[in-house]
């Protein structure tokens, strides 16, 4: 089975043995480099094609191809000609690239842009998965969260009126920013308040955000139904439900109390410039 929708690839053994492939964005932290990256293997495997032992089943674009006589091999990189010369302009270990060759050997990163909404926040508008975004576009933007749910309300009520919905945005304090261009590759939502306790526009975001994560709980279920965390060799981490933060508050790093965390990713391309180093 292929979901296009979970984004998620099952395959069946000769034995019986189900096998899942996580084939959706995996974002991982760069340890000593400050950015995420994100992990995407692909597949050429359709519904109803055979393979046999040792065949790719999937791989990930930027380190393997795969070969028809000899199976996935890893990548080439990017080829170039290099002139090794001096000159009187020559200082330490720097050395001139061409802008062909900044942009031919450029790396795809991601960077994390964090906001914690309060549980009565008023959503006007956000960002999807798969959206180009420039610098200084709107990731979100949502009005203050208050304690009186009759003020909340009315902040919503205006906000939907055409008359005052450009005016109310325009001034809007919390109107977040990219800093950085790219597309939204992926967005992660924890709440610390169970959906009933969200505003409506707030609950419609998280909720979705669940339904989108039990769908695919719901397909692996389909061929394992003991596992919980882990499901036909594939673990499930993403979280369907209230979240409790540690003694002091946090989560992942944030402060959130009473609150929901909504994580974007955001990818673009990094090419070589001053300071990069090439091996």
């Amino acid at each position: 089975e292929l979901d296009e929708s979970a984004q998620i690839m099952i395959v069946e053994y000769s034995n019986g043995e189900h096998q899942a492939i996580n084939l959706a964005p995996t974002i991982v932290k760069n340890g000593g480099g400050g950015f995420f990256e994100s992990n995407i293997l692909i597949t050429t495997l359709k519904v109803g094609s055979k393979f046999k032992k040792n065949d790719p089943l999937a791989w990930n674009k930027d380190f393997f191809q795969n070969d028809p006589l000899n199976g996935c091999r890893m990548t080439m990189g990017t080829l170039s000609k290099v002139a090794i010369m001096s000159t009187y302009n020559t200082y330490e270990d720097a050395t001139f690239i061409t802008d062909k060759l900044s942009k031919a050997a450029s790396s795809e990163m991601c960077f994390k842009k964090p906001v914690v909404l309060g549980k009565n926040s008023n959503v006007t508008s956000m960002v999807k998965v798969g959206d180009h975004i420039e610098i200084g576009d709107t990731l979100i933007q949502f009005d203050s969260s208050f304690e009186d749910e009759s003020l909340n309300e009315f902040l919503s009520a205006l906000s939907s009126d055409p008359r005052l919905e450009k005016e109310i945005m325009d001034s809007s304090k919390n109107n977040i920013r990219a800093k950085t261009a790219g597309v939204i590759e992926d967005i992660k939502i924890f709440s610390t308040v169970e959906l009933g306790e969200l505003s409506p526009s707030l609950r419609k975001i998280v909720k979705a955000y669940y339904n989108k994560i039990n769908e695919r709980k719901e397909l692996l279920s389909k061929y394992d139904s003991k596992g919980t965390i882990m499901k036909c060799g594939m673990m499930i981490t993403d979280t369907t439900g209230k979240v409790e933060p540690n003694k002091f508050g946090v989560i992942r790093g944030e402060k959130v109390e009473d609150s929901v965390l909504i994580e974007f990713y955001i990818k673009h391309a990094e090419p070589l410039e001053v300071g990069s180093k090439i091996a």
